[in-house]
């Protein structure tokens, strides 16, 4: 009996040692695990930058025209969620989706039209006869196209003759920082133009963030 009580008294430090080792190949099991699930989930990331490139360079060439870009928005969209900065970006695009944005050549080209309708704006006072009206419409599209040295002018001619020039140089943002400086009537006749360059400005920088974002998730993935 003294002799199988000293066997399991050996025994019990061997038992010990089991558990202790056990205990350590659970706790390596957990840390694979975990090293495994951020391995996977750094390709995952990875993968997804490197989708998100490929649909912004997509939306990009899209929105190089003046046609709608919904389709390629929406492709975008998918690989955005979860991400608020991609998220809030691609909702700020969506109010044109279905409609388009200018793209800078049709900008430029629809520009002589707006010019001449602000010179005619500011020409003819609404209280104007058919006959004055129509006298000064044809003077007021002579002396447009006929003054483009009026750029240190004063009033609806020369702020239209600054406009044009900073649209001839492809500053669109000198051009409408111009043009807001009209009233009355002459902005009126600007504005549907103001708009069209404001809100093309602003989706190019919607596409200049989410460029920038994209490329922050390519260098941590």
């Amino acid at each position: 009996e003294a002799v199988e009580g000293n066997e399991v008294q050996d025994l019990t430090p061997l038992q010990e040692e089991n558990q202790r080792l056990s205990q350590l190949v659970q706790e390596l099991n957990v840390r694979l695990s975990d090293v495994e699930a951020a391995r996977i989930e750094a390709r995952s990331s990875g993968e997804n930058a490197q989708a998100l490139i490929a649909g912004l360079s997509v939306l990009r060439q899209r929105l190089q025209t003046s046609t709608p870009f919904n389709a390629e928005l929406q492709a975008l969209s998918v690989l955005a969620q979860g991400d608020v900065v991609l998220e809030e970006a691609v909702q700020k695009l969506q109010d044109h989706a279905e409609t388009g944005l200018a793209s800078y050549s049709s900008l430029q080209a629809s520009f002589e039209k707006t010019a001449n309708d602000v010179v005619r704006a500011s020409a003819v006072p609404e209280s104007a006869g058919w006959v004055e009206q129509t006298v000064k419409n044809i003077t007021s599209l002579v002396t447009i196209r006929n003054a483009p040295g009026n750029l240190d002018g004063e009033g609806p001619l020369g702020i239209v003759a600054r406009a044009e020039h900073n649209v001839r140089a492809g500053d669109f943002t000198g051009a409408i920082g111009e043009l807001r400086q009209l009233q009355g009537k002459p902005l009126e006749a600007a504005t549907p133009w103001i708009d069209a360059v404001d809100a093309r400005l602003k989706g190019d920088e919607t596409l200049s963030l989410i460029q920038a974002h994209i490329l922050s998730l390519l260098a941590t993935a």
